[in-house]
């Protein structure tokens, strides 16, 4: 199985903890992975594909939406089961707060591109793309925000 990417050593380390129960999960003690590090190179690498691929599918089965800052704007994907919607905000002006996005008496400040695309591959694949491209996962603490944004735009 090849991974979407392999995670490098700094995000093994951030990870540990998640890796220790992976390993735990697969069946191999603490002591016998310091054993395959020295020993077994292959069988180290493909654990860390594997567990590569565990974390991206689970990330990536789990995001609602993506976005990205470009010059003068930023671009909201909201990742449907079948096709993205989404929505390009250019900026006329600059704004103080990303609530200035959502009240109509601002909305002159801003141009709106809306649109959507059907998947033309695994959804999953579709979201690591984007990913590739310099989007970024709206964390959880800010879907509230991507609800209402796609509220006032997509109705």
């Amino acid at each position: 199985m090849k991974p979407y990417r392999i995670l490098s050593n700094e995000e093994l380390e951030i990870l540990k903890p998640e890796f220790v129960k992976y390993l735990v999960s697969q069946g191999i003690p603490a002591e016998e992975w310091e054993k395959w590090k020295i020993a077994d190179i292959e069988k180290t690498k493909l654990m860390i594909e594997s567990f590569s691929e565990f974390i991206y599918f689970s990330i990536l089965q789990k995001t609602r939406y993506v976005h990205k800052v470009v010059d003068q704007g930023r671009q909201f994907i909201r990742c449907n089961d079948n096709e993205f919607d989404l929505i390009w905000i250019q900026y006329q002006e600059s704004y103080n707060d990303k609530e200035d996005l959502l009240s109509e008496s601002n909305r002159e400040k801003f141009e709106i591109v809306k649109g959507k695309k059907v998947y033309s591959m695994p959804k999953n694949d579709e979201i690591f793309g984007l990913f590739l491209q310099g989007f970024r996962l709206v964390l959880q603490k800010d879907e509230n925000f991507a609800d209402k944004l796609f509220g006032v735009f997509y109705v």
